[in-house]
């Protein structure tokens, strides 16, 4: 009966998960059709549309002038007539119906003759009209726009400083701003020209960044919150490694061979993202947007995809050797993991000799996972579920596992060196020969532990509860062991060289001489 309900409980566990990824699916479903519709939208709105239709009746009417464009000869070298009136003669053409005049005398009615500039600007006139006027006052504009000298860094935070908050399309490029302060009052930089600008370690507020050209700009480091905005910034070539991008708005924007390596990503909107050929390298994507993004060729060894979307987005050629994703990681549908080198992490996982160093691993469950010789160095492993692992042989060097479930688990051969196990329960514990040098192990509970031979020099058991452990043979030179329980534990041959035991309690402990204390 108690396997049958078992059963039971285990096919609605499973029918609960089935309705939460259909419902998932749905939602991502129902936000492609809104992104799809937006962007037809968008495409039957653009301006081009009507300009194609001006430009076409232009063209009919350009080429109708052309029939009937006059003779101009152009200047000789001898001698030049110029006149304004001649030249007004030459932009108004005679459509009415006159009398007839012989062609000769046409000829020498409209025949003009200019200086060298005013012969190319009669002639365009004639060509073009009104709309080739246009085009030059435009190519002129830009020109000028062009040749606009950038903002220095001290005008712009004189500015700013001075209640200044709209700097829409303002020139900073090649600026230094490293440093400045920008927390006081939401400020507009949307369409601004920031391209190589150094931008690093600045303190942001509620910043518009959205259209704006960062290329090649320096922002390591960078402590950019859900409040600011870089939608469809342009940051090709952007430095942004180990910068804090949490949360942050960054649709559409182009992140093309970005660094954005050891970056905080985590919650971040990259849907319909470039990150062709960026460097991700260690970034943290947990439950980032990536629907639709463009993620070929992309460096992504070693990121951490927890609870992210990446559906419909584009993998071709990218690197995710050793990348970290679990249940709730949606890949592109069809998209083959096998081969990729991704660690799935989650409980009864395989991830023997995996090199998961200074990974993000709180809160996870890796209940009954297999780590063995698994290199989990620095990983913060606090809160974690590791209840039945097997970590023998595993290299925990300086991890945090503060208020990790460790019940049951296979230590044997563990390197422990420097973990932060404070308070943690490890009573009845396999410890065997495990290295624990210099590991932070105040008020644990290690009670009937087996920590025989196990390397315990400068390790830190203040209050520590050792009672009935077994420390035969166990190194504890320089062990900090003030005001530690030790009753009934055994001690025999271990080296308490330079151990500091004031106010431990040792009654009948036996002692490394093979004496019961009493």
């Amino acid at each position: 009966m108690a396997d049958k309900e078992q059963d039971i409980a285990s096919l609605i566990s499973r029918i609960e998960r089935l309705e939460n990824e259909l419902n998932v699916r749905k939602q991502n479903i129902t936000w492609l059709k809104h992104y799809f519709d937006e962007l037809k939208q968008q495409f039957d709105a653009r301006p081009e549309l009507q300009q194609l239709a001006q430009l076409s009746e232009q063209v009919a009417s350009l080429q109708q002038r052309h029939e009937f464009t006059p003779q101009i000869i152009p200047p000789s070298s001898e001698s030049v007539v110029d006149t304004s009136d001649n030249l007004a003669n030459a932009n108004v053409l005679k459509t009415e119906q006159d009398e007839k005049i012989e062609p000769s005398a046409q000829q020498k009615q409209t025949v003009t003759v200019f200086s060298a500039e005013k012969f190319k600007v009669a002639k365009m006139t004639l060509l073009l009209g009104y709309f080739g006027d246009m085009l030059l006052i435009e190519a002129y504009l830009s020109e000028e726009k062009s040749q606009e000298k950038p903002i220095s860094a001290e005008e712009f935070l004189k500015r700013y400083n001075e209640g200044q908050r709209d700097f829409t399309g303002i020139n900073l490029s090649g600026a230094n701003l490293s440093g400045s302060d920008l927390r006081y009052g939401s400020f507009n930089l949307s369409n601004a020209n920031l391209s190589g600008a150094n931008l690093t370690r600045i303190y942001w507020g509620a910043v518009n960044l959205s259209g704006a050209n960062l290329s090649n700009s320096l922002l390591y480091e960078a402590k950019l919150s859900l409040d600011v905005n870089l939608s469809k910034a342009i940051l090709e070539n952007a430095d942004l490694h180990k910068a804090d991008l949490s949360s942050t708005n960054l649709h559409q924007a182009n992140l093309h061979k970005a660094t954005l390596s050891g970056a905080n990503l985590q919650g971040t909107d990259l849907s319909a993202t470039n990150l062709s050929e960026a460097n991700l390298s260690r970034a943290s994507l947990k439950t980032a947007k990536l629907m639709i993004a463009n993620l070929s060729n992309a460096n992504l060894s070693r990121v951490n995809l927890f609870g992210a979307d990446i559906e419909g987005a584009n993998l071709q050629g990218a690197n995710l050797n050793q990348a970290l994703y679990n249940n709730a990681t949606w890949f592109p549908t069809g998209f083959d993991l096998l081969e990729t080198g991704a660690c799935f992490i989650g409980s009864s996982a395989s991830l023997q000799k995996a090199n998961l160093a200074g990974a993000d691993l709180s809160e996870i469950n890796l209940s009954g996972a297999d780590l063995q010789g698994a290199n989990l160095a620095k990983v913060n492993l606090s809160r974690a579920n590791l209840s039945g692992a097997n970590l023998s042989e595993a290299n925990l060097s300086e991890a945090n596992l503060n208020q990790a479930n460790l019940s049951d688990v296979n230590w044997h051969g563990a390197k422990l060196q420097g973990v932060n196990l404070n308070s943690i329960n490890l009573s009845c514990a396999n410890l065997k020969q495990v290295n624990l040098s210099k590991a932070s192990l105040n008020s644990a509970n290690l009670s009937a532990a087996d920590l025989a031979e196990a390397d315990l020099r400068g390790a830190e058991l203040i209050y520590a509860d050792l009672r009935g452990a077994d420390l035969a043979l166990a190194d504890l030179r320089a062990a900090d062991l003030r005001n530690a329980n030790l009753s009934g534990a055994g001690l025999i041959d271990a080296n308490l060289g330079g151990a500091n035991l004031d106010g431990a309690k040792l009654t009948g402990a036996i002692m490394p001489d093979g004496k019961t204390y009493e």
